[in-house]
């Protein structure tokens, strides 16, 4: 899933056609074809929330992933689009657990964000700490200027 890097207008996201569009049919689908339709195990799509803030500096990407390791985060930038996955560990086959209940587990997902010029991709930086991974992308010197635009 690619998801378009926007700015908020008033406090609200403002969604692209094409994310909705993407989001209708990925979320449609997914429900229609999943195993668990019919059981009280959780349908685990492999998504995870993510939100995004602008400072002076730098735009902040926060991935909340509880319960995840460091390293089976792998993070890319590749020609304008960032992306961040997670692989968990193989477990393995003969190790029995006995769950009383298990509603959370640890599945793989990649999400991506298409970035614009105002990202210098070769200044950006992640960290993971208390469940969160953060994900900072530098802002390039023209996107840090601001300037009071006259109105005719």
């Amino acid at each position: 899933m690619t998801t378009t890097f926007t700015k908020r207008q008033n406090g609200n996201a403002v969604p692209t056609v094409e994310n909705l569009i993407n989001n209708l049919f990925e979320d449609g689908l997914q429900r229609i074809f999943s195993n668990n339709v019919l059981s009280d195990t959780p349908i685990l799509m492999g998504r995870v929330p993510a939100n995004i803030r602008e400072t002076d500096k730098e735009y902040e990407i926060d991935i909340v992933a509880p319960g995840c390791r460091r390293e089976n985060f792998k993070v890319d930038m590749n020609d304008k689009l960032l992306t961040i996955a997670y692989s968990p560990e193989q477990t393995d086959a003969n190790e029995k657990v006995a769950w009383t209940r298990n509603e959370y587990i640890p599945t793989a997902f990649s999400k991506s964000f298409t970035v614009d010029d105002s990202v210098d991709v070769n200044n950006i930086s992640a960290s993971y700490r208390d469940g969160i991974l953060r994900i900072a992308l530098a802002k390039n010197e023209l996107a840090k200027t601001s300037r009071k635009i006259e109105i005719k």
